[in-house]
């Protein structure tokens, strides 16, 4: 349950940068020859700034689009009311025009 309070970039960059450090050390345990173990702290603190800053400003640069979608949506959603709005009252006022102009011709054919 705690793991919903932390925010969704927080707990990626967490596990992105675990998976990185356990390969940083699986590499210089098995690989590396003469591995510099006073660099593996810094590089993970490194990786831990430079991921997670890159996963806010990602995530947050996402809310905005949805932000600017959800509104476009909306205001599309706005005028297609206006154009429905505008459509029933042109049909309204044209069937006016063709009941008077029928009286009209009523009118004049007596």
């Amino acid at each position: 349950m705690k793991s919903k309070k932390i925010p969704h970039w927080l707990r990626e960059t967490l596990s992105v940068v675990g998976a990185m450090s356990v390969l940083l050390i699986a590499y210089n345990l098995v690989v590396a020859t003469h591995a510099d173990w006073t660099l593996v702290p810094i590089q993970i603190v490194v990786a831990l700034v430079a991921v997670g800053a890159w996963r806010f400003l990602s995530e947050r640069s996402q809310k905005r689009q949805r932000m600017v979608a959800q509104k476009q949506a909306e205001a599309a959603k706005r005028q297609a009311e206006v154009r429905r709005q505008a459509e029933r009252q042109a049909a309204s006022q044209a069937k006016v025009r063709r009941q008077r102009n029928q009286d009209q011709q009523r009118h004049h054919l007596k």
